[in-house]
C-alpha cells in the first residue's frame, strides 16, 4: 500500500511538472512571436529566437546577470529606468567624425581580446566585464603576450573584493563595477591557474588569496577614469568610441526581456512584454561599426550565446532606457603607454589609417 502511494504520488508531481512546462514552453513560444513581430515593426536589425537564457526562471537569469546599477556608490550618477513611463525617442546620434567608420580589437595586432567565457550560474558579470578589459590593456601595453593563452581570474575578483559585492554572502549575488575597478588597480588580480573559476558551477566560494606567493603575482591596472555619461547620446557615444580606440572598455546596461531572445545582427531594444528591466549587466565593449550603427560587445554567456558569443548593439541604446555604457572605464597600465589616437594600424586586411 505505502508502494502504491509513494508512486501515486510521483506520477501526480510528474504531471504537474509537465503541465508547468507546456504552460512555460507556451508563453515563450508566446513572448517570441511579438518580439519578432515588434522587431518587423519597429525595422530593428537583429534576429530573435530561443536562447540559452530565454527559458530561464527570474531566479536563474539574476545568476546570468549581477551588475547593480540601480544602487551605485554614493557621488554617482543613479539614473534607473522607469519600465512605466514612456522614453520619448532619442535623437539619432552621431558617431565621431575623427575616428574610422570600422574598429574592432579582435583584428588589431594580431588581436587583443581574449576568448569567450561563460559565467555559468553566477551573477559575477560585473567581473567578467572588468577582467576582460584587464585582460585586453594588458595585451595592448605588453606586446610579446599572446592573446591565445592569457587568462586572468576572474574568481579572485568574485571571491575577494568584497567591497565589490551586493550582497553580505558573495560575489554571486551581483556588485559594483566602480569597486572591481579599484581592486584591479589596488590589489590585481591573479592568472586564471592560479585561482581557477568555479562559482559558476558551485556558487560562492572563500576567497583563496595568493598575493605573497611568487608564483601567482598579480597582474594589477596603474589607473582607471570614468568614461563620463551625460545622457546626451551623441556626447555619449562619441566618449565611449574615444575611449574603446585605446582600449577595450568595460561598461553595463539594462537588459530587457527581448535582449534574452537576441541571436544575431544589431540589437535594438523592442517595447514586449514587461516594461521592467530584468537586471544590469556587465560586458566589455572591443570595437564599432558606423556602417551599421553600432557598437561590437563581448558577453559572458559562452560561445553557444549570440554571434558565437559576441552581439552587437545600436548606437541609439546608449540614449534609450537600455542606458548602454553605463560604468563605463578606461584602463592604464603604465608599462606602455596606451596605443596613440592617430597612427597607423597593422590588421588582418592590411592597415587601418585613423586621421
Amino acid at each position: 500500500m505505502k508502494k502504491w502511494l509513494v508512486s501515486l504520488a510521483i506520477l501526480v508531481s510528474l504531471f504537474l511538472a509537465l503541465g508547468i512546462f507546456a504552460k512555460t514552453a507556451s508563453a515563450d513560444k508566446k513572448e517570441l512571436e511579438e518580439i519578432r513581430q515588434a522587431i518587423k515593426e519597429s525595422g530593428a536589425k537583429w534576429k530573435a529566437d530561443e536562447t540559452s537564457v530565454s527559458r530561464l526562471d527570474p531566479q536563474e537569469l539574476k545568476k546570468k546577470m549581477g551588475t547593480i546599477l540601480d544602487k551605485i556608490p554614493p557621488g554617482k550618477d543613479n539614473n534607473k529606468p522607469e519600465g512605466n513611463k514612456p522614453t520619448p525617442p532619442p535623437l539619432p546620434p552621431t558617431p565621431d567624425p575623427s575616428l574610422l567608420a570600422y574598429y574592432d580589437w579582435r583584428m588589431i595586432e594580431g588581436g587583443k581580446v581574449t576568448s569567450i567565457k561563460d559565467q555559468g550560474n553566477c551573477g559575477s558579470c560585473w567581473a567578467f566585464g572588468s577582467i576582460a578589459a584587464e585582460e585586453s590593456i594588458y595585451l595592448i601595453t605588453h606586446t610579446a603576450v599572446s592573446f591565445i593563452d592569457f587568462d586572468l581570474s576572474e574568481q579572485d575578483l568574485v571571491s575577494c573584493c568584497t567591497s565589490c559585492w551586493g550582497k553580505p554572502e558573495g560575489g554571486c549575488g551581483g556588485g559594483f563595477m566602480y569597486s572591481a575597478y579599484d581592486y584591479l588597480r589596488d590589489l590585481g588580480t591573479s592568472k586564471e591557474e592560479c585561482f581557477r573559476y568555479i562559482s559558476g558551477e558551485v556558487g560562492d566560494v572563500s576567497c583563496n588569496d595568493d598575493t605573497n606567493d611568487t608564483l601567482c603575482p598579480k597582474v594589477k591596472i596603474t589607473e582607471w577614469k570614468e568614461v563620463e555619461w551625460t545622457g546626451v547620446v551623441t556626447q555619449d557615444l562619441q566618449a565611449l568610441q574615444q575611449a574603446v580606440h585605446d582600449q577595450p572598455v568595460p561598461a553595463a546596461f539594462y537588459v530587457y526581456r527581448d535582449f534574452l531572445y537576441y541571436k544575431e545582427g544589431v540589437y535594438k531594444h523592442v517595447n514586449r512584454g514587461n516594461p521592467n528591466p530584468v537586471g544590469g549587466h556587465a560586458i566589455c565593449i572591443v570595437g564599432w561599426d558606423n556602417d551599421n550603427n553600432c557598437f561590437i560587445v563581448k558577453n559572458s554567456w559562452g560561445t553557444g550565446w549570440g554571434e558565437s558569443g559576441y552581439f552587437r548593439i545600436d548606437y541609439s541604446e546608449v540614449g534609450s532606457s537600455v542606458q548602454f555604457g553605463r560604468a563605463a572605464a578606461d584602463f592604464n597600465m603604465s608599462s606602455n603607454p596606451a596605443p596613440p589616437r592617430y597612427s597607423i594600424i597593422a590588421t588582418l586586411w592590411g592597415e587601418m589609417r585613423t586621421q
